[in-house]
């Protein structure tokens, strides 16, 4: 009896197995065109034309290669109708309305790991039973941001001599994280693109409430720690998922609002400002406001632009809108970074990702691989690493305790 080699990877299913819809599908929910997905796979842009508009038939090799691009199973390819993606079932209502359409392909990847940390991260505290209990306090659109803000610096342990011993944006960033870590929050930071997203928030039903921050923030550490606040008022409002620029669309602007307040006010007190734009000659109404003001006034308290923005027109110092006209002015000029952002830094794959996913999120995944209590296959998604580079992860976490 004789047998024939058949290599299955390269198998071309039948035309009417394949969805074309589905191919198309799945390449528009990622905002990819043609041409970019040649980039991406070396599968020409033609090619993916003619498939989906069910002109040949891909390999198997092709749809895998699609799917890891497309952030979907193979499977989904031979459906009508793919299933929703992780970031489908993401609010998006703090994006401005024409951002949400326009997400480039780096930014949707990025939230959907993501998505995809924490879901994993709810899983391994539940296996392992590690404790839920958050402490977050509630707040509501119609409360005093001052009184909040009074209350939620008292419990963060915040005062003006706290920030008088910060050296660095760095040091105002890692208080501010540490602080909202203590109390059973999740600090992740993965790049984004800027002028996009700023940040997001998940936390629902049983599991751990994360913040998602743009390490690649245009203002570096300043403008990841107003991100931080934001999302923490967000946790506050009980209205997390939500992927934000700090805008928002119009009918639910009065949570991206509360939440730039609160944040703006926590860094930096409407008393403080008022006190130090005196001793500079500042504290007057201008209809303009130029940048350079506005710098120095941030760099006195560690700051990003935002909360001076903010604050000035919170004082009526500026005309109202005149936030949103500087924000959208900064997000039409190239990015510039006060510091250097947590990539280009030259660490190790290993210490970036500790600090991409943040010390209690590295430790848990350490007592798992510990305990042999998460799959090769979870770690390796989690990591982003090949098997071998787990012990060298687990290694630096224990170092880090």
């Amino acid at each position: 009896m004789t047998t024939t080699n058949v290599n299955l990877y390269k198998y071309e299913p039948p035309n009417d197995w394949i969805s074309a819809h589905s191919l198309y599908t799945c390449r528009q929910r990622m905002n990819l065109n043609p041409s970019q997905v040649e980039n991406l796979t070396g599968i020409s842009a033609n090619q993916i034309i003619d498939w989906e508009n069910s002109i040949g038939v891909p390999t198997l090799e092709n749809l895998e290669t699609l799917a890891k691009h497309y952030r979907c199973p193979v499977g989904y390819f031979f459906i009508d109708e793919p299933p929703a993606l992780h970031t489908e079932a993401v609010n998006f209502r703090g994006l401005s309305k024409d951002k949400i359409e326009s997400l480039s392909y780096t930014s949707r990847l990025r939230i959907d790991e993501f998505i995809i940390l924490v879901e994993t991260l709810a899983d391994i505290v539940k296996e392992l039973s590690i404790p839920n209990n958050p402490d977050i306090s509630e707040a509501h659109l119609n409360d005093d941001i001052k009184g909040i803000v009074e209350k939620e610096r008292k419990a963060f342990g915040f005062t003006s001599e706290i920030r008088e011993q910060w050296i660095t944006p760095n040091d105002a960033f890692d208080f501010w994280k540490n602080t909202i870590e203590a109390r059973g929050v999740y600090v992740i930071s993965l790049g984004l693109i800027v002028n996009e997203v700023r940040g997001a928030s998940k936390w629902d039903n049983e599991s751990p409430p994360a913040i998602l921050v743009n390490k690649n923030d245009k203002e570096s550490a300043t403008g990841r720690t107003f991100t931080l606040l934001h999302e923490w008022a967000h946790l506050m409002l009980r209205e997390p998922g939500i992927i934000c620029d700090f805008i928002g669309f119009e009918e639910k602007a009065e949570i991206e609002h509360f939440a730039n307040k609160f944040a703006a006010e926590m860094m930096v007190s409407k008393g403080e400002l008022r006190q130090y734009l005196e001793t500079k000659g500042l504290y007057k109404y201008k209809s303009r406001w130029g940048d350079v003001d506005i710098d120095t006034v941030k760099h006195h308290f560690k700051v990003s632009r935002d909360v001076i923005a903010i604050s000035i027109e919170n004082l009526k110092l500026a005309p109202n809108g005149f936030y949103m006209t500087k924000r959208a002015q900064w997000d039409k000029r190239k990015p510039y970074f006060s510091g250097p952002p947590i990539h280009r830094l030259g660490k190790t794959k290993v210490r970036r990702r500790y600090q991409e996913l943040g010390k209690p999120f590295s430790n848990i995944i350490s007592d798992a691989y510990m305990n042999s209590s998460i799959s090769m296959t979870s770690l390796s998604r989690i990591l982003g690493m090949k098997v071998d580079k787990f012990p060298d992860f687990v290694n630096y976490v224990k170092a880090s305790r």
